[in-house]
C-alpha cells in the first residue's frame, strides 16, 4: 500500500500556475503538500504526531521544519480542496537524511 497518494510542490505539476512558479522561482521551495493515502483521521493523526523532527506549526519561511495537517481546518475549507488527508510541510534548515528518516518511519505507521 502507498502511503502518499499525491505529493503537491509549486514547480510541480499539476500544481495550479506551475508555470508562473518556474518563472519567478530561482529555486523549488521547502514547502509542500502530501495527500496521504489514508482518509482516517486516527491515521492522519498517527502520522503527523510521529514526526519528531517537524514542528506542528503555520509559520512557513523559518529555520525550523513544520507540518500541519489539514484535518485541523475547518469543514467550509473542504470545497477548496483541503481534505482531512492533506499534510502541509515545510523543510527548514534540519538535515535532510534526518527529516527523510522522519517522514519514512512515520509513513510506515499509516502503511
Amino acid at each position: 500500500m502507498r502511503s502518499a497518494a499525491n505529493i503537491f510542490n509549486a514547480v510541480c505539476p499539476p500544481v495550479f500556475q506551475t508555470d508562473m512558479a518556474i518563472k519567478q522561482m530561482q529555486k523549488p521551495t521547502g514547502l509542500f503538500s502530501v495527500r496521504l493515502a489514508v482518509n482516517e483521521i486516527t491515521k492522519i493523526e498517527l502520522f503527523v504526531n510521529s514526526l519528531r523532527q517537524f514542528r506542528i506549526e503555520v509559520s512557513w519561511g523559518g529555520h525550523a521544519s513544520l507540518v500541519f495537517p489539514a484535518a485541523s481546518f475547518d469543514e467550509r475549507r473542504a470545497k477548496d480542496g483541503y481534505t482531512g488527508n492533506l499534510v502541509r510541510l515545510y523543510i527548514g534548515l534540519d538535515d535532510a537524511d534526518s527529516l527523510i528518516s522522519d517522514l519514512e518511519q512515520a509513513f510506515k505507521k499509516i502503511s
